[in-house]
């Protein structure tokens, strides 16, 4: 994970070094193992943040990093049972029109996504969706990339039908949001570009896909709409 919420978590976790002693952060350690695929060692490092009387930023980051590693090993149930958990301090921490509210709705669609509970992702990835517009200074891009995401769930589902009425009620709504610079709802509109009518799933399919690699080409969303 990265960009506003790590820094400022990493910012939040750091202290005051001893001599001539480079400091360690858990979090950054925990951080670091779960960016280069080793969750095992991750894990353990994420728990014991979680076990400190630490709370806010902090918490939310080890929380969210520790439900990714677990949501796709043993114990899915509980990746789950820690985002539900984490959300009133979502809520707390950042509001509920907030960025930081979107970005905890769309680590949870992913964590359904690597359990495999499909049924569940969808849903939390539409939250995001909605919780990105409510939030204002809306950025085209990360607001189209999680369109596009819900694309390829719901195309996975077999759903195409529904992501559309979703988008096309999406896109009206767009046409009063706040965004982050003049002009962003236009580019918002050339990013999304046309898509397909209801009844054509291997047109939603390869639109799907070609947003995501564009945007967010990262196999766990590629692969459910690979060809």
């Amino acid at each position: 994970m990265t960009g506003t919420l790590r820094l400022a978590a990493l910012v939040l976790g750091l202290g005051t070094a001893l001599p001539g002693m480079a400091q360690v952060d858990t979090l950054s350690d925990a951080a670091a193992a779960a960016a280069a695929g080793e969750c095992t060692r991750a894990a353990p490092l994420y728990e014991a943040v979680l076990a400190e009387p630490a709370a806010g930023l902090r918490k939310i980051e080890a929380g969210q990093g520790l439900a990714l590693c677990l949501a796709d090993g043993a114990e899915p149930w509980r990746a789950r049972e820690i985002m539900a958990e984490l959300l009133p301090v979502v809520l707390k921490q950042f509001g509920p029109a907030s960025g930081g509210l979107a970005r905890h709705h769309a680590i949870w669609a992913e964590v359904e996504l690597r359990a495999g509970a499909l049924n569940v992702a969808w849903r939390r990835s539409e939250a995001a969706i909605g919780a990105l517009r409510a939030a204002g200074q809306l950025d085209p891009f990360e607001y189209s990339a999680e369109i596009y995401r819900l694309a390829a769930i719901q195309s996975k589902r077999g759903e195409g039908d529904a992501f559309l009425a979703f988008l096309d009620a999406e896109v009206g709504r767009a046409g009063s949001a706040q965004w982050a610079a003049p002009g962003d709802g236009e580019l918002f509109g050339e990013v999304i570009g046309t898509p397909p009518g209801s009844g054509a799933p291997e047109a939603l399919r390869l639109w799907a896909r070609g947003g995501l690699e564009e945007l967010d080409p990262r196999p766990i969303y590629l692969d459910l709409v690979a060809p």
